[in-house]
């Protein structure tokens, strides 16, 4: 970065602020697959406005209204209690919220804890707020990736009737969102080590624990085998249940190839992350959970390098 002049007493020298390595950068994302993602979002929005009836596009429209209330009053809450524990209870660690970008990843972060903790308009809002509101990640298009699956995956099985794919999904991406999301703001808390009780260290771990049990062995084993296989059983004629060169069975499960399709997308994203957790895992074993989450999650961040 450019010298930077000051406006302290002359005796005082220029300081020179030294550039991020570039792993702490976060690149931009990519134009035209940004552009893709935001297009779909916006789509899938005209779908759900399509197949939702009257009575309930009130309703909708209404979740969207509270969702952003809501967020709002939960980021603000957290800023001022989030600020004061840093400055009185952590001064040990530095204050770790006195910068403006780990405050602003930690209230990202609170909001989608007590989200996830209390989902078609939650779903919708955070692909938006993804794209607009949020400090970009490394992750941004994983990210977005992900949202556009899981509307799709949630607005059509109301659209088709077929309910039980988009609360199971929804159940199995909460249940192990809370740990995560305690984890990220254990992190920008710097709570690791024995200053911080070891907290970022045992919430990786349930983390890590709850993350592998749900989203890699349960997710394909049961959610993914039920949709592929058993529905076909259950619907099909018997010996067109396995043969997949039938690969639009009449009578046939609803829309089996656009679930089992949607659900494959979202288990590769998943195993993503997965790797990306296990690089995390490899790190803290040689350095701390804040310093690995920055060099391979979050990208520059404010701990001394930037302000």
């Amino acid at each position: 970065m450019a010298v930077t002049a000051t406006s302290a007493t002359p005796s005082e020298a220029p300081t020179t602020k030294k550039p991020l390595p570039q792993s702490k950068k976060v690149p931009k994302p990519n134009a035209f697959l940004d552009g893709l993602l935001c297009s779909l979002v916006a789509i899938e929005c005209v779908v759900i406005y399509s197949v939702l009836p009257q009575h309930l596009l009130a309703v909708f429209g209404g979740m969207l209204v509270v969702v952003a209330v809501a967020v709002w009053a939960t980021k603000a809450s957290f800023r001022v209690v989030g600020g004061f524990v840093s400055r009185h209870f952590l001064k040990h660690l530095g204050d770790p919220l006195r910068k403006e970008v780990t405050m602003r990843k930690f209230t990202d972060q609170s909001w989608q804890l007590m989200i996830h903790g209390s989902m078609s308009a939650i779903w919708v809002y955070t692909a938006f707020s993804c794209k607009f509101l949020e400090e970009v990640r490394k992750d941004y298009l994983v990210m977005m990736s992900h949202h556009v699956v899981t509307i799709a995956l949630v607005a059509w099985s109301f659209a088709v009737g077929f309910l039980p794919v988009g609360v199971l999904v929804l159940f199995l991406h909460d249940a192990s969102d809370v740990p995560l999301d305690l984890l990220k703001m254990a992190n920008y808390l710097k709570l690791e080590d024995r200053k911080g009780f070891f907290l970022s260290e045992v919430l990786f771990a349930v983390m890590l624990t709850v993350w592998v049990y749900f989203r890699v062995y349960l997710f394909p084993s049961k959610l993914i085998y039920t949709a592929f296989w058993e529905n076909r059983e259950a619907c099909c004629l018997p010996h067109e249940a396995h043969d997949l060169s039938i690969i639009f069975p009449s009578p046939g499960p609803p829309s089996w190839l656009a679930f089992s399709l949607l659900l494959s997308c979202l288990y590769v994203l998943h195993i993503w992350w997965t790797f990306l957790i296990l690089r995390l895992l490899k790190g803290v074993l040689t350095k701390s959970v804040h310093d690995v989450a920055e060099d391979e999650y979050e990208g520059a961040s404010d701990s001394g390098k930037d302000d």
